[in-house]
């Protein structure tokens, strides 16, 4: 979906930027997509070469350095798209254009589930160089199961203090008193137990070696089949070092990616393939695997507070109307809730 144009006087200011980076006039300025937390345009210069150029949202509650992330794991990386030029106070950069279809557009196959495991199991041996002891944590990292239950408390500390009298908050109070908040009761005390029958303790942060590098918000809906680079990831705004076991899961349950069940199989073999020298991972995957679940359900519902509906407007998704888009949420939080609901006991994608 495109992006609608900036009025001309934004527009303007946008080219005027890209042709200083670039050091040439930009002649094509095209709004090509983004994410939920930027806006990407396609721009062309009088030399008719190709960049995207992508303007990162920033808001004063949230401090995390999205340009400075993404652009430094690029450039370390050499991981296309290959990084061009930044400006941090601006909060853009230019990167190489990647001409591409949209995965979501194209039909994920078992080749690419396998390619996507791969690039993983290639962060986690880069994560061996000395080089990349200069990322920090990957956004919201979890080392310990205490820290995923703090993360899971804080969220549904944030929905429950929100305000207003529509129907929709009405009806997020609802799931959250009557549904969610007992979920989470019931599944962090049985997560707890699987901790401790496997050996694992609740309180207890990962060792370095246990650690990988991770895109953090990783599979095909940041993605693009290229017809001469094959499947190339994109978005790396969160990248750093995270739990393998976090890694997985939020691939597994990514609301925005619709794996079937025989290819999600695919993924966690070779997963545990190329994570083989870590034996402790299917047994945290399964006790960690719901707490993330239920973490999805509180992301789902972040358009109940302001700060998300902010940042949707700035990368131009406010296309329904706040009540609409709050109650489609609420109903995709319920299905992830009933989902994990049905395959916490036992963890349906390792062999």
């Amino acid at each position: 979906m495109s992006l609608p144009l900036p009025d001309n006087e934004r527009l303007e200011s946008l080219r005027a930027t890209a042709s200083r980076l670039l050091g040439a006039d930009v002649v094509v300025f095209v709004p090509v997509g983004g994410g939920r937390n930027s806006q990407v345009f396609r721009v062309e210069d009088s030399r008719s070469r190709r960049f995207a150029l992508k303007f990162y949202f920033r808001h004063g509650a949230d401090n995390r350095d999205r340009l400075g992330t993404e652009y430094s794991a690029f450039g370390w990386l050499r991981q296309v798209p290959e990084p061009v030029a930044s400006d941090p106070a601006e909060g853009c950069a230019i990167y190489e254009y990647i001409e591409g279809e949209q995965m979501a557009g194209t039909g994920v196959r078992d080749e690419d589930v396998k390619t996507a495991a791969e690039f993983l199991g290639r962060l986690r041996n880069l994560a061996a160089s000395q080089e990349s002891r200069g990322f920090g944590p990957a956004s919201e990292a979890c080392f310990s199961g205490k820290a995923i239950e703090a993360s899971i408390l804080q969220r549904g500390e944030r929905l429950a203090k929100t305000e207003g009298s529509s129907e929709a908050l009405a009806a997020l109070n609802s799931f959250l008193v009557r549904e969610l908040a007992p979920a989470v009761e019931r599944i962090l005390r049985w997560s707890r137990q699987r901790f401790q029958d496997a050996g694992l303790g609740w309180d207890n942060e990962l060792g370095t070696t246990e650690k990988t590098l991770s895109p953090s918000d990783f599979g095909f809906h940041n993605a693009l089949r290229s017809r001469e680079r094959g499947v190339v990831f994109l978005d790396f705004e969160y990248f750093g070092w995270d739990d393998p076991a976090k890694m997985v899961s939020d691939f597994l349950l990514h609301p925005a990616m619709d794996l079937s069940f025989e290819r999600r199989r695919i993924f966690g073999a070779e997963i545990l393939h190329h994570f083989a020298g870590n034996r402790s991972l299917a047994r945290r995957v399964e006790a960690v695997y719901p707490l993330f679940g239920l973490k999805w359900c509180y992301i789902l519902l972040n358009e109940f507070l302001p700060a998300d509906l902010e940042r949707r407007q700035f990368a131009g998704r406010a296309e329904l109307d706040r009540d609409t888009l709050q109650m489609k949420q609420l109903s995709k939080a319920k299905q992830m809730l009933n989902r994990i609901g049905h395959e916490h006991e036992r963890f349906p994608y390792f062999g």
